[in-house]
């Protein structure tokens, strides 16, 4: 009986011998870090360098706070307003565009800067989109090609594929195109300049950052490099028409309404005309209303001279917000103020001038309302005709006055 006693024993301690290091690896394993090895950074930040594991940055992001009209990371000062964005609960689909980064070295605030390279044999696509990449308010040109993408490529992956990129915040700001940084980012004191690059799909800020958003064929996805000191919040641009007319954004609220004043359904029509040579469809005309603005669905077109928008309160609201409403022109009965970044006025112009500007109430707004105005009747009539006639005059353009049938960018530098 004694013998069987330490027999059992015997057996009971080579099972706790077995078992023993099993329950202290779980407890240990558990204690490590996240169970998705992805989600921990393999080392720190030190001497300027770091290492990722093979999960990559991508999910040791630093979320900026999302106000719904652009990006501020409150604790840093970081700004990337269209490109920058990732609201909550927005499944990421560009996790391939961080994954090709290589993780450098750490810029001053103490974010990873991922360096990315174009692929070697980019993607190839009939229809392909047209990425547009320029400085200081469309004034400069740096790319603008017809590129190919994958379906499910969001705009953060097709810049990759085709520019050298550095990226910021886990790989979701973008710091910089082909050289050109961010002077913001990464620096301090008075070093720091609030230049950074933003973006547009159709001449609307997207509204979520550039890991997010997935384009479709024909899609014009617009960079701009630019100092923000006046306004990180410039919802619309009218430099891709016939965007946003054609293709909507995200696909939806494609065609326009356009609204005209009093006695100038005949501009109305020319617009409409000039929009039909490049298959926009539907496009309506119908007597300008304040009602009819403000129950717009999509976008829309405002034919007439100030002296009777203005009657408009949403138009005059806009005019009085002025650059906060991304508008660098300032309205008046006998003259048009242009404005600076900074909103200073530069110039001004009189009689016989008009206006093509593009507003909005958020980024990512769809109803985007275009303004085709004029001091008068010949300015209007200046206007209409560059816009239904030569539209390649204000590609690229934030805004454009027309002083005696000759298009002036907006803002002035």
């Amino acid at each position: 009986m004694k013998s069987r006693g330490l027999y059992l024993l015997g057996i009971l301690v080579i099972l706790l011998g077995l078992l023993g290091p099993i329950v202290y690896s779980g407890r240990l394993t558990g204690r490590q870090g996240p169970s998705d090895p992805g989600q921990a950074l393999s080392g720190g930040i030190k001497d300027g360098s770091a290492s990722c594991d093979a999960g990559g940055p991508r999910n040791a992001r630093i979320m900026p706070y999302d106000t719904g009209s652009g990006v501020v990371n409150v604790d840093s000062g970081d700004v990337n307003v269209g490109s920058g964005v990732k609201k909550a609960g927005t499944k990421n689909t560009a996790g391939s565009a961080a994954e090709k980064g290589q993780v450098t070295g750490a810029d001053l605030s103490g974010k990873l800067t991922i360096r990315k390279v174009p692929e070697s044999n980019p993607p190839k696509n009939e229809a392909g989109v047209q990425l547009w990449v320029t400085e200081d308010f469309g004034r400069r040109s740096m790319y603008a090609e017809t590129v190919g993408f994958r379906p499910g490529d969001a705009v953060l992956d097709i810049l990759n594929q085709n520019l050298n990129i550095e990226t910021a915040n886990g790989g979701t700001f973008v710091k910089s195109i082909n050289g050109v940084a961010s002077g913001y980012t990464g620096k301090s004191g008075g070093k720091r300049t609030k230049k950074d690059w933003f973006y547009w799909v159709n001449g609307i800020m997207a509204s979520v950052g550039a890991d997010q958003y997935i384009p479709g064929p024909g899609d014009v996805i617009w960079w701009d490099y630019h100092d923000w000191s006046g306004t990180m919040f410039i919802p619309a641009v009218i430099g891709a028409y016939p965007e946003p007319f054609l293709r909507g954004y995200s696909g939806k609220n494609k065609g326009a309404v356009i609204f005209y004043a009093d006695g100038y359904e005949d501009q109305a029509q020319k617009i409409k005309r000039g929009l039909e040579k490049f298959r926009v469809t539907p496009v309506s005309v119908a007597p300008f209303n304040g009602e009819g603005i403000s129950k717009r669905n999509g976008p829309a077109i405002v034919v007439g001279p100030w002296t009777v928008l203005k009657q408009s309160e949403i138009l005059n609201g806009m005019n009085e917000r002025g650059i906060k409403s991304g508008l660098y022109v300032n309205f008046s009965d006998d003259r048009f103020n242009l404005l600076t970044p900074s909103g200073q006025i530069a110039g001004s112009c009189g009689k016989g001038s008009g206006a093509i500007v593009a507003v909005g109430i958020s980024s990512g707004d769809a109803g985007v309302l275009w303004l085709v105005t004029g001091v008068d009747r010949q300015g209007l009539e200046n206007a209409v005709t560059v816009l239904s006639e030569r539209p390649q005059e204000i590609k690229y353009c934030f805004g454009a006055a027309v002083d005696s049938g000759k298009v002036i960018p907006l803002p002035l530098q």
